[in-house]
């Protein structure tokens, strides 16, 4: 007897001949994936012998749009009814919509802005060269998390580096112009 796992909608994410679908296919995979929970909960059985990841994808890649599609690529288990693959065209025809979201994996947190990451990048060139100078560590000169708090805040003058997190006065004293001179040299 097998026990049932809480239901990750998130969970499409570790087949891994899906990593590699364009994103329009990832959407029908994720909406396809959701239908196999729901059918395999109807049905009492594991997920995997509903429908197998390797036969998802292919339904991912060739978007059926109609039962007899569905029908024509069919390689799983004859349990499945004609509802059940209505279910899969119609979720097909949801994520085509635009109505299945990809999201943020979970552990990943979103892509910086290019202006932040630009920014980011000009403060760590600035930053190697003022440790080669005095000699030191480059995070004896700004820890990595202050110069990401600087490229995210982008302050414009000494009153507004001050309120960064992570710089300290002796650090603002020391490199507080340079930084600024960076962060306001584009605008």
């Amino acid at each position: 007897h097998w026990t049932r796992r809480d239901f990750d909608p998130e969970g499409f994410r570790k087949i891994k001949e899906g990593r590699s679908l364009p994103t329009a296919a990832r959407c029908i995979l994720k909406a396809i994936f959701a239908v196999r929970d729901d059918v395999s909960r109807e049905l009492d059985l594991p997920p995997f012998k509903v429908l197998s990841n390797q036969t998802m994808v292919a339904l991912a890649k060739r978007a059926p749009q109609s039962v007899s599609a569905v029908n024509d690529m069919w390689r799983g288990p004859r349990r499945l009814t004609s509802k059940h693959r209505e279910a899969i065209v119609r979720a097909v025809e949801l994520a085509q919509s635009g109505g299945v979201i990809l999201g943020t994996p979970k552990g990943r947190t979103p892509r910086r802005p290019a202006v932040i990451a630009r920014l980011e990048q000009e403060l760590k060139v600035w930053r190697n060269a003022a440790a080669e100078d005095r000699d030191c560590p480059t995070m004896v000169v700004l820890p990595n998390h202050a110069l990401l708090h600087i490229a995210e805040a982008q302050p414009h003058d000494a009153a507004e580096l001050s309120t960064v997190p992570f710089l300290g006065r002796r650090r603002q004293e020391r490199y507080g112009q340079d930084i600024l001179e960076i962060v306001n040299s584009d605008e």
